[in-house]
């Protein structure tokens, strides 16, 4: 029997808190398109999936629940700030 070395990674990663979401629950989560979600990602804006097979992606839960808080916070920055963009945007 061939032993497999543990990543680094794993050091660093609680088993029970990270879990991996795959698209469809990724798209349900941030309500992001398709196609809105892999331009987010080619420009370095969204987490990069974790690859699980030749044709199989999913994303970890963690990092998805990351990018939703910082779209919160920038907006409730914004709204601080006198910028409410949502009222600008329907003019």
């Amino acid at each position: 029997m061939r032993l497999i070395r543990k990543p680094e990674i794993l050091d660093k990663i609680e088993p029970s808190k990270e879990r991996l979401l795959r698209k469809r629950a990724v798209l349900d989560k941030t309500g992001l398109s398709h196609a809105k979600l892999y331009v987010e990602i080619r420009e370095g804006k969204f987490p990069r999936p974790v690859d699980l097979g030749p044709k199989s992606v999913a994303w970890v839960e963690s990092e998805i629940d990351e990018w939703i808080a910082e779209h919160i916070a920038r907006r409730d920055a914004k709204h601080r700030n006198g910028g409410d963009h949502a009222s600008t945007a329907a003019q």
